[in-house]
């Protein structure tokens, strides 16, 4: 019998480290969601400047809400070995880096650097890339995942 679980100790200390990351993105995006500084709203303003503030806010905020119910999928599917919840779990780890890289180039509603929007946000997304693409991970994930 395959039983699930929501965390998974036989896994390398990377990936359980990664998995309580992933959970606690989602928890944390939870009580966030309506924040009108979302990193989300910002890139949206950035790449789509004709798009009029109330689109902006939503799409930014249903962005936010495919990364936050996102992150608890792969967070889960790791915690059972599921190598696409792997794979998912590094996109949506990057997402919020790739977001603070629009606004740095693009800028909305001017330009802010790298480290303008929130340093101790980017240490921990940083941290989880770098957890779930550590070697280790990957190796366990090669061998382990279906």
């Amino acid at each position: 019998m395959n039983s699930r679980r929501w965390f998974n100790q036989s896994q390398p200390q990377t990936l359980q480290i990664a998995v309580f990351l992933l959970y606690a993105d989602a928890v944390l995006g939870l009580l966030r969601l309506n924040d009108q500084r979302s990193i989300y709203q910002y890139t949206f303003g950035s790449l789509f400047r004709s798009m009029d503030g109330q689109t902006i806010v939503r799409v930014g905020n249903l962005f936010w809400l495919l990364i936050v119910i996102g992150s608890a999928l792969a967070a889960y599917g790791i915690a059972n070995e599921m190598k696409l919840a792997y794979r998912a779990g590094i996109v949506i780890a990057a997402a919020p880096l790739v977001a603070r890289v629009v606004i740095m180039f693009y800028g909305y509603p001017r330009h802010i650097g790298l480290l303008d929007l929130d340093l101790i946000g980017l240490l921990f997304e940083v941290a989880l890339v770098t957890l779930l693409v550590h070697p280790q991970s990957r190796e366990y994930e090669r061998l382990w995942f279906k």
